[in-house]
């Protein structure tokens, strides 16, 4: 039986990417991938969205794989944020073949503004 965790993974870049004509255009995106000396057999990404950054890692609004090797860039959808949210936290985890998750990556901060959702300076 395989127990080994894969290494935590490192959300690589996040931005706002909104388009305001558009209604179901991705207003976020996020590059994550797992930084190790080793390929690691990763099944796949899991990825936490919150109003609160302490329930990261409970439950998942999203599993998919890799984009390419052990990297992954994924689009959030307006309608995939709550209206009433003010803030949102992401963070990603791997899944290994084994259905062993690696621990939480820490999370990117997007709060909500007139223009859209920022990340905090």
């Amino acid at each position: 039986v395989d127990s080994i965790r894969p290494s935590q993974p490192v959300i690589t870049n996040a931005r706002d990417i909104s388009d305001k004509s558009l209604t179901a255009t991705p207003i976020i995106r996020i590059d994550a991938e797992v930084k190790s000396k080793e390929e690691e057999d990763i099944k796949s990404f899991v990825i936490y969205l919150s109003n609160l950054p302490t329930v990261l890692g409970q439950q998942p609004r999203y599993i998919v794989q890799p984009t390419k090797g052990q990297q992954l860039t994924f689009d959030i959808l307006q309608y995939n944020i709550p209206m009433e949210w003010k803030e949102c936290y992401i963070a990603v985890s791997v899944i290994s073949h084994g259905n062993n998750e690696s621990p939480v990556s820490t999370p990117v901060q997007f709060i909500k503004t007139n223009k859209g959702w920022m990340i905090p300076r």
